[in-house]
């Protein structure tokens, strides 16, 4: 495994690997995934968009500006602005993405699944929010909501969360070729800027607007600033402003036609543009929210053989307001740097770049659990204590 690799400094690396080599035999000494996660700088590497593209703002700035300057031409007519994405719980984080997106976004297009991606059943929670919670009323004129019917895995044939994931991700491409279909027998119209991204990955208004107003070439990756727990906790990293990378901007004429499933989640091009938005993962208002997504989304493998443990309610807590991982695993990285960055999340004393319902709502409770200093939930074992 070790073959090829230059060590530029084996005075470093020679205690380092006399001690991974000690603790390799020896694993019952080891965190789950100790070893495989701390040498991972030595056998894998990112697949992440290498092509960074430097984004440009200021207030005041005409939109022809802020295309010449990242080398872009102004479109002759603002295109059309659509929003995809797959809920699942997020109600807060849904909203804070409407109220974001709204001023210019013409369609959101949203799937609900009756299940999660581990097949278990859930109530349509989006569904009945948009029948009765005012806080979405402004916004159902532009909202496309569709269901999707889940189902269980086929543990029999070994099938995992993935499987069910990508039917529903298929059923988002169906959803909006469906919808590009009856606009094109319209005729005469530009097809739309469509932003792809999952429910935590906010996409900010500023950025939505350059893409609107200029010809990006499609399609793009869209780098978000990543978010743990809240906004308060940023996930650090190397990639700085692009440590989340899966967000995307396409256009139909330019990139989607003819994809049997455009809706997608992986990399499509190493081109990413930096600063925009925010990706805020496990970014719940109660406890039983972490325990449900922990339990339901694709990567239920990390619970390990101690899910108790780890799905414990003081425990959740605890990771909530120290930083720490909620796993007990070490940082994903690709370099020693990086992990060493990732170790332990510094809680931010700035709050500048944040979504516009955060600071327009900063007095109202429901999103304080989001703001620096509010990481006690509501159901929180500590509220007892």
């Amino acid at each position: 495994m070790l073959a090829g690799i230059r060590l530029r400094r084996p005075l470093v690396w020679i205690p380092l690997l006399a001690l991974s080599l000690f603790l390799f035999s020896h694993l019952y000494l080891l965190p789950r995934n100790w070893y495989s996660y701390a040498t991972r700088p030595l056998w894998d590497h990112s697949e992440a968009p290498k092509d960074h593209i430097q984004h440009y703002y200021a207030e005041g700035v005409p939109p022809d500006k802020l295309c010449s300057v990242h080398g872009w031409s102004k479109r002759e007519t603002k295109a059309e602005l659509w929003d995809a994405t797959i809920f699942s719980t997020e109600l807060d984080l849904l909203l804070i993405r409407l109220h974001e997106l709204s001023p210019l976004v013409t369609h959101f297009h949203i799937i609900e699944s009756t299940t999660t991606f581990t097949g278990i059943s859930k109530p349509l929670l989006l569904k009945q929010a948009l029948d009765s919670n005012p806080s979405f009323a402004p916004f159902l004129p532009q909202i496309r909501y569709r269901t999707h019917q889940g189902r269980a895995l086929r543990k029999e044939l070994g099938e995992g969360p993935f499987a069910v994931e990508n039917e529903l991700r298929a059923a988002m491409s169906e959803f909006l070729r469906q919808e590009l279909s009856e606009r094109e027998k319209k005729g005469g119209q530009e097809a739309p800027v469509m932003l792809f991204s999952d429910v935590d990955e906010i996409v900010s208004r500023r950025t939505a607007g350059l893409l609107q107003a200029c010809d990006f070439g499609a399609p793009m990756h869209l780098g978000l600033r990543d978010y743990l727990y809240s906004f308060e906790f940023e996930a650090g990293g190397t990639e700085g402003a692009a440590s989340s990378w899966r967000a995307m901007a396409v256009q139909w004429n330019e990139w989607g036609r003819g994809r049997e499933e455009f809706f997608r989640h992986g990399k499509v091009t190493e081109r990413i543009l930096v600063e925009s938005g925010w990706h805020c993962s496990w970014c719940f208002r109660t406890i039983s929210e972490f325990i449900t997504k922990a339990t339901g989304y694709s990567h239920t493998d990390r619970l390990g053989s101690r899910p108790s443990a780890i799905l414990r309610p003081s425990n959740i807590q605890e990771t909530i307001c120290t930083g720490s991982d909620f796993f007990h695993m070490l940082p994903e990285a690709y370099s020693w740097r990086e992990m060493v960055s990732k170790w332990r999340l510094l809680a931010s004393k700035s709050f500048i770049n944040a979504p516009h319902l955060l600071i327009e709502q900063a007095d109202n409770d429901q999103f304080k659990y989001l703001l620096p200093g509010g990481c006690v939930r509501e159901d929180s074992p500590w509220r007892n204590e």
